[in-house]
């Protein structure tokens, strides 16, 4: 299954918006309450590979119990949120077929700092 990033950037927002930090919930409440345009085993392959990533706490390594975003999660969304940021990104990535998630916060970022007057 090819990784999609609209799901990647919901899934990470559903998770940040519905965490307390320690419960654990259920990624098909997730996928059913949260993201309904998206399948269940679509969402669960990509909250594994999240958190294989690193991007999110699961309950265990074969979990399908999401905790939290670690640190490097909120770093993601945080780059991304804004959804004039992650238009501009899409567009700008999408030439190249299938990119990584650092070069999508890297190129993100870059939109960001340059609307700051930074770069």
């Amino acid at each position: 299954m090819k990784l999609n990033h609209d799901l990647i950037r919901d899934l990470l927002l559903a998770i940040e918006e519905i965490s307390n930090g320690h419960t654990n919930f259920d990624i098909e409440y997730l996928a059913q309450e949260h993201l309904p345009q998206y399948g269940v085993e679509e969402v669960e392959y990509h909250n594994r590979q999240l958190a294989q990533a690193g991007l999110i706490k699961v309950a265990n390594k074969n979990s399908q119990y999401v905790i939290d975003l670690t640190w490097n999660g909120h770093q993601y969304i945080a780059s991304i949120r804004e959804q004039s940021v992650w238009n501009n990104t899409k567009k700008l990535v999408q030439p190249f077929g299938v990119v990584t998630l650092d070069l999508i916060k890297d190129v993100a970022t870059k939109f960001v700092a340059k609307s700051l007057g930074i770069e």
